[in-house]
């Protein structure tokens, strides 16, 4: 990181990320690490940054050994005064803190907290955000470039009479004229990768969901079968590793993190490149043996910050990257339980009590063994990544466990298991949308329901016509369109 910061052309900051008693950011390009101010039509215009806290476990704690993130309300406060000190007109806080329900600290409290602020541009969340708080504008773009975010500050007798965000879509940003330079620049690299992406590894009879749909990050919430997959090319690596060794007839289990997985797959061929898309950060398998307690303790991490589960629609909210796609297990939890407390991560990992059941599954896929929450013997190989097993996103209790293994990286495994169902089942695999692996328990009936589907032909209605339709690959039914094409 501190490579990439010195080849930027801009000051990059973040007050509160301290190592060694000063900001890990000072003296890169002259920069202070904390703040800049820039004169913008006459008017000095302050910035600092603050980094949300998660980072110490939202990525690997391995990176950021002796690295400290300070209290970003306290140091907030502390920047607006240098600033005020140093004759800014405007502040902007370059905040990554977001909206998040789950999160301790969000930007809006160091609106309410802090006096001074004028415009915060936020992130973390990946949410749309445009609201003022205690006189601040909040702005927020989404992610994935999905907008262009766009602040006018209009000032009046140095004072500040307007702040609003506009916003550039993806759709409109077409209109603009491309930057030559960097066009010819990333077509050179998209042609360098072109060969190696573009090389098929399988193909699919069935979408597979991992990343976000409709606007909810699916994968963050409950189980998906792109998960499911993942995590089921996980054991199957691990069971050729352990081949032979004293861990061989042990159980192998494996967890993934529901925001580690990034992208979904639609139906037909996938390629190299979706892949890597799916699985981009380069993270190892590792193998850790644990108990029945711990891996009690292990999913309690997974669900601590699950909300609840509505009783009258079913919808689960309480999205956070930490919820477990699992494979040689599944396990029942009640969100009305208490959680494990994983909100501090200064202080040591508090056991909850939501996983009512955890079953170990046969090669087949069945239910086998139920684990004993209190038995601190049985042995069972959990296979999962370096993240986790480092204490990522709350997997503390991993940590400090002895590691029995270690393979390639996950996303040459996922290639290599695609590759593997595709020759078995003869140049395509079908995969079911869920395997019932993880499940809240709650008193919300799914009552049976209807739906309509219209039948075209290109843009002509089919009417009056037999029909063969599936329902996720499922049995094939037989069916007749009225005159409308339903």
């Amino acid at each position: 990181m501190l490579k990439n910061v010195a080849l930027a052309k801009f000051p990059v900051i973040s007050a509160n990320t301290i190592n060694r008693g000063k900001p890990l950011l000072a003296g890169i390009n002259g920069n202070n690490g904390e703040f800049f101010i820039k004169e913008i039509n006459g008017v000095e215009v302050g910035f600092f940054g603050i980094t949300t806290q998660e980072t110490a476990y939202k990525t690997n704690p391995n990176n950021v050994k002796g690295v400290t993130f300070e209290n970003p309300i306290k140091t907030a406060q502390n920047q607006v005064d240098k600033l005020e000190k140093a004759g800014a007109d405007v502040i902007v806080g370059i905040v990554h803190l977001g909206n998040e329900t789950s999160s301790k600290l969000k930007s809006e409290d160091i609106a309410i907290e802090v006096d001074g602020i004028d415009v915060i541009l936020d992130g973390h969340s990946h949410t749309l955000i445009n609201e003022h708080v205690n006189g601040t504008l909040i702005a927020q773009t989404g992610s994935a470039s999905a907008n262009v975010g766009k602040v006018d500050i209009t000032l009046k007798n140095d004072e500040i009479v307007e702040a609003k965000e506009t916003l550039i879509s993806k759709t409109e940003s077409v209109t603009y004229k491309s930057e030559v330079e960097v066009a010819n620049f990333t077509k050179k690299i998209s042609e360098s990768q072109g060969t190696s992406f573009n090389q098929v590894v399988g193909r699919t009879e069935t979408p597979l969901w991992g990343a976000t749909v409709n606007g909810i990050a699916i994968g963050r919430i409950s189980e998906t079968n792109l998960g499911d997959l993942i995590a089921d090319s996980m054991v199957w690596s691990a069971a050729s590793q352990v081949k032979e060794s004293s861990y061989e007839n042990q159980p192998i289990v494996s967890l993934i993190n529901g925001g580690g997985i990034r992208d979904s797959i639609p139906e037909g061929i996938i390629n190299r490149g979706q892949v890597i898309s799916i699985l981009p950060f380069g993270n190892i398998l590792f193998l850790k043996e644990v108990s029945p307690a711990i891996l009690y303790d292990v999913l309690e991490n997974g669900v601590s910050k699950i909300e609840s589960v509505n009783p009258k629609t079913g919808f689960i909210t309480g999205v956070d990257g930490r919820y477990p796609q699992i494979s040689g297990m599944r396990f029942e939890f009640d969100p009305s339980k208490t959680a494990a407390n994983t909100k501090d991560t200064t202080k040591p990992f508090t056991k909850g009590e939501r996983v009512t059941k955890i079953i170990l599954l046969d090669a087949e896929g069945s239910d086998g063994e139920v684990l004993n929450r209190t038995d601190t013997t049985t042995k069972i190989v959990l296979a999962s990544n370096n993240f986790e097993t480092a204490g990522g996103d709350g997997y503390t209790m991993l940590k400090s466990l002895t590691n029995i293994g270690e393979g390639a990286s996950l996303d040459i495994i996922f290639e290599e298991y695609i590759t593997k169902l595709t020759k078995a089942g003869d140049g395509v695999f079908y995969y079911p949308v869920s395997k019932r692996r993880s499940r809240a328990v709650t008193s919300h009936v799914y009552y049976p329901y209807t739906a309509a589907i219209t039948i075209k032909k290109g843009r002509e209605i089919v009417t009056n016509s037999e029909v063969v339709y599936t329902i996720d690959k499922g049995k094939a039914f037989k069916g007749k369109t009225d005159e409308k094409g339903i």
